[in-house]
């Protein structure tokens, strides 16, 4: 929290006389000095305090109450007067503040004696589960907070590019300057990095995860090597000690590991860095290096370099680690339907001012694999509507889709064609034919048309089509499959709707100026909704929850419309039972019509 202002004074002034004229009186509470304060709390931290005496577990504890400068708009806290070594209890800061509250959370400002009333009884309640170890499992539970804690400060970052699951293994690590990557192979490490910085070249180096059976306590946590082979013997899997001595059969000066174990709230890992016992590597000397004292250079045996090399007293470095892998990015390991969608393949055909947000869509919500089709090329009218801006005008809409997703999802695939659909059909139909769902945002009949009857002939994948209607008043998405309604069941011969959402007087094509240059008028904001209906209904079929022709329909509020000179039509004031107001969407049947050419024409083919 900054510090307050002059319009939270007046009220931090009023919340303290009344505290002082309350809870602080019961309490005999003793205000601090400045002085004492910037002691034992960073200077700047709380703008007032009170020491009180509490018995907890039959102990006497002397708590300090800290008020922050944004009281009482900001939640107060309590700390031990005299804290205790760092991780002797869970959930006490190095200062010794108590975790009462969670970062998150809120308190009501007109009520600070109940509050701070509130916060005393959980105060007490975590003293003497701490005093009593009753809450020894949440070193456990909780131990990404207390290994940060309990660590060094080293220079390097660790991120985990790997499965979370699975034995204790060899893995590949990648160095930069500032950040240590961990991937399962070489092919899968530098794939990433090269999505994520494409032109450099990656050498990579052994490594090693390594599966321990439950979270360490604090006493457990590695401050050697030695206490390195310590917690795997007594913590790791059948594989863990195997792991381990094979990456250093070798004796390098340096090895780094990541220790993994799994909780309810997902997979964690931790980081160690470990070197070579330190030892004189001077020919001359008369004091031989402690891996091979008794033994000529090179010829000293692997178990027994090994088993010096693990059980030296080196001191190691311990790391945070951060995950960048699918399973945390897009679900925190608690969406399962995440893994489902890392082996799915959609491919977008028209990647425009709606095909490129739904594309923008899916790959957040964890599509593994998008390829874009669209022949044609970004200008400065598609920037106001376009996921990508002005850096890429010029370019091929959708060369560069793959490219900036790429950069920014690194554990996807995105493959772009810079061609027509039709042309990548006869060039590689496969392409199309293998991918689990089409998403067609072309919005032309005649390319559609053809997809259409593309899909019959070929009994190819799912296909939603999206679109939407002037002004943005209404979107569409219609999820055909090869059986059941075509496309063109619902539409006229001239691939216009049978149901439409809004109608206007005249044109709402707009004319550039120059020859038949047209464009539909909408924004950015408006257009949203029907990509995010497009989006999610891709994921229901993905999902198989969407099995048979339907259309999902978004109808703006009834104000946009009228605004722009529309208004609705009576058919779909018919299908929303009069519901005028906008602002929803509705589901129908994409029914089957017994005079669909395309549906007579693929009858006539088998």
């Amino acid at each position: 929290m900054p510090r307050s202002s002059s319009l939270v004074k007046s009220h931090f002034d009023r919340a303290v006389s009344e505290l002082e004229n309350s809870i602080l009186d019961e309490l005999a509470a003793r205000r601090l000095s400045l002085s004492e304060i910037n002691s034992q709390y960073k200077e700047g931290s709380f703008a007032a305090a009170w020491q009180i005496e509490r018995i907890a577990n039959g102990k006497t504890v002397w708590l300090n109450l800290l008020l922050p400068f944004d009281f009482p708009f900001a939640a107060p806290s309590f700390g031990l007067a005299a804290p205790p070594n760092i991780l002797s209890y869970p959930h006490i800061e190095e200062n010794g503040t108590l975790c009462i509250l969670s970062s998150s959370s809120s308190v009501d400002s007109t009520r600070p004696d109940e509050i701070i009333r509130e916060l005393l009884v959980e105060t007490d309640r975590l003293l003497t589960e701490s005093f009593s170890k009753a809450n020894r499992e949440d070193f456990q539970k909780e131990f990404l907070s207390y290994w940060s804690k309990a660590g060094t400060e080293p220079t390097v970052n660790f991120v985990s590019l790997l499965m979370p699951e699975g034995l204790s293994r060899v893995i590949r690590v990648w160095h930069s300057v500032t950040t240590s990557f961990f991937g399962e192979d070489d092919d899968s490490l530098i794939t990433w990095l090269s999505n994520r910085t494409p032109k450099q070249k990656f050498d990579t180096f052994t490594s090693a995860v390594l599966w321990l059976t439950h979270a360490m306590l604090p006493e457990q946590y590695p401050k050697s090597t030695a206490g390195l082979l310590a917690a795997v013997r007594e913590l790791g899997d059948a594989e863990a000690l195997r792991v381990l001595q094979s990456l250093t059969a070798t004796a390098p000066d340096r090895a780094e590991v990541l220790l993994a174990t799994r909780s309810s709230s997902g997979t964690f890992y931790a980081g160690i860095t470990f070197y070579k016992p330190s030892g004189s590597l001077n020919p001359y000397a008369t004091e031989a290096s402690p891996l091979t004292k008794g033994f000529r250079k090179d010829r000293v045996p692997a178990t027994i370099l090994t088993d010096r090399y693990l059980n030296a007293a080196q001191p190691v470095k311990r790391h945070n680690v951060e995950r960048a892998d699918h399973a945390w990015i897009h679900g925190r390991d608690v969406d399962s339907d995440q893994f489902s969608l890392t082996d799915k393949h959609v491919a977008i055909l028209g990647c425009g001012s709606v095909g490129s947000p739904v594309a923008k869509l899916l790959a957040t919500a964890g599509v593994g694999k998008l390829t874009f089709v669209d022949p044609e090329f970004l200008t400065w009218p598609n920037v106001g509507r376009h996921y990508l801006g002005a850096r890429y005008i010029g370019g091929n809409k959708a060369n560069f889709l793959a490219e900036e997703l790429r950069e920014n999802y690194p554990h996807l695939e995105f493959n772009a064609q810079s061609v027509s659909w039709e042309s990548l059909a006869e060039r590689d139909s496969d392409v199309l034919k293998t991918a689990d769902l089409i998403i067609s945002t072309m919005g032309t009949w005649s390319s559609e048309s053809l997809l259409n009857q593309w899909q019959r002939e070929n009994q190819g994948p799912p296909i939603v089509y999206g679109w939407t209607e002037a002004f943005a008043g209404a979107g569409h998405a219609v999820a055909i499959f090869s059986y059941g309604a075509c496309f063109q069941c619902q539409l006229d011969r001239f691939g216009e709707p049978t149901l439409r959402v809004t109608q206007w007087i005249g044109s709402t094509l707009k004319q550039e100026a120059a020859c038949g240059v047209m464009f539909q008028p909408y924004g950015p904001i408006e257009v949203s909704y029907t990509c995010n209906i497009i989006a999610e209904y891709a994921v229901d079929v993905l999902f198989r929850k969407v099995q048979q022709p339907t259309e999902r329909i978004w109808a703006a509020r009834e104000s946009l419309v009228k605004e722009n000179g529309g208004e609705w039509t009576a058919e779909w004031l018919a299908l929303a039972v009069g519901n005028t107001i906008g602002g929803f969407t509705l589901e129908r049947v994409w029914e089957e019509r017994t005079d669909c050419p395309t549906c007579k024409k693929a009858m006539t083919a088998c």
